[in-house]
């Protein structure tokens, strides 16, 4: 449910890796994961935003991944006498998941970084080379001013920090690239997204820096964000699907059907609220504990709802590609805020940087030029051939 590029109903391994993972202390694996160079048609520049381009080949992915959110699985409405509006349904789902993405990079350019420099590449081969090879620590990244198994760029470092559970990788380049080929993306694809990732954590650091960052840090901006209405209290009745051929939907819609019915019932109280956390622990394999969530954290659906409601208000039904979520606002605990700030300072960042990333999309949006060969193409042609 939280935001992450590509499909959010399609939970994979390289996904999870590309978001948990930001910098691995594995030598490079020389030239055996070594870039694929795309095809020709895959390099054909689709757009730009601003001067960054858009190949054919990750518009391709993005397109096959919300295809069936945008026709319902159904193949013949690109030919048929409204294909043009599920075209433009697409371009308008695809388009500010691009910008957002990109924000990324363009922060990162204003900020001085090449983000097709030495640096960065060596990152991206190495998130490269521990999906395919593994890793005996999973490695997370911190980023600071000094530190040792370093990559340097200007003032700051990408440093590493040991974790447990590690990643044990596809085991060969030809299963990596066969994954790859499962979510139509091909490994010019596959290191742009990691090449974000990097860009967006270095982004991150440097920004929220307590001497030299943009964003402000102090004890005061965070009570702030903390006790304002950007930080928010809910409890979910969350009923995902558990079969990849959907032969559990329509059991899963009728329960969840059933479930709203008595949650949008329940009254704007504390017992309300009791009831619904009953509701949570008779009907999910979930606890019924808190969710606090900031503005900006999950899907745009989600988010609106959530923080369209008033203390003790239930949202509509909702629906995604992972399955169903009916979501309820109860009030914040101070208390807990007060115990826990130090914890939570965190969650300010992520707020605060996030809202920045938030701003260049929409400037970005106003920015997005097509080419020609973009006009060539529709909901019949764009497929996959591999």
């Amino acid at each position: 449910m939280k935001k992450i590029f590509g499909s959010y109903g399609v939970a994979t391994r390289l996904c999870a890796l590309a978001l948990a993972i930001v910098m691995l202390v594995l030598p490079l694996a020389a030239c055996s994961n070594s870039p694929v160079e795309p095809t020709e048609e895959e390099a054909r520049v689709v757009m730009k935003i601003r001067d960054l381009e858009v190949t054919y080949d990750l518009f391709r992915y993005l397109f096959l991944t919300y295809k069936s959110e945008i026709d319902g699985g159904d193949n013949s409405v690109w030919t048929s006498p409204k294909a043009n509006e599920y075209w433009r349904a697409a371009i308008d789902k695809i388009v500010p998941i691009l910008c957002e993405r990109y924000a990324s990079f363009d922060l990162a350019i204003a900020n001085g970084v090449d983000i097709y420099g030495e640096s960065i590449d060596e990152a991206v081969q190495k998130y490269v080379d521990v999906a395919i090879d593994g890793n005996d620590t999973n490695v997370y990244a911190n980023v600071a001013r000094d530190g040792n198994d370093a990559l340097t760029y200007g003032y700051y470092r990408i440093t590493v920090a040991s974790a447990d559970n590690p990643y044990e990788g596809y085991g060969s380049r030809k299963k990596y690239l066969r994954a790859l080929d499962e979510l139509y993306m091909t490994d010019n694809v596959s290191r742009l997204l990691f090449r974000q990732e990097v860009c967006d954590t270095l982004m991150y650091y440097m920004l929220t820096d307590e001497e030299t960052g943009t964003i402000p840090v102090d004890n005061e901006s965070v009570a702030k964000f903390l006790h304002g209405p950007n930080y928010i209290n809910t409890l979910w009745i969350s009923l995902l699907f558990t079969s990849e051929d959907g032969s559990d939907y329509e059991a899963t819609k009728k329960k969840a059907e059933e479930l709203y019915a008595v949650a949008k019932e329940l009254p704007a109280s504390e017992a309300g609220n009791e009831s619904f956390r009953q509701l949570i622990i008779n009907n999910t394999v979930y606890t019924a504990g808190d969710i606090y969530m900031y503005r900006g954290e999950y899907l745009d659906r989600v988010n609106d709802e959530a923080f369209s409601l008033g203390v003790g208000e239930t949202s509509e039904l909702i629906e995604d590609a992972t399955g169903f979520y009916i979501i309820r606002r109860i009030p914040n605990d101070s208390d807990y805020i007060t115990e826990h700030f130090d914890d939570l300072k965190p969650v300010y960042l992520s707020y605060a940087y996030y809202a920045e990333i938030e701003k260049i999309k929409e400037v970005l949006l106003e920015n997005v030029s097509y080419t020609e060969f973009f006009h060539t193409l529709n909901g019949t042609n764009v497929v996959w051939d591999k």
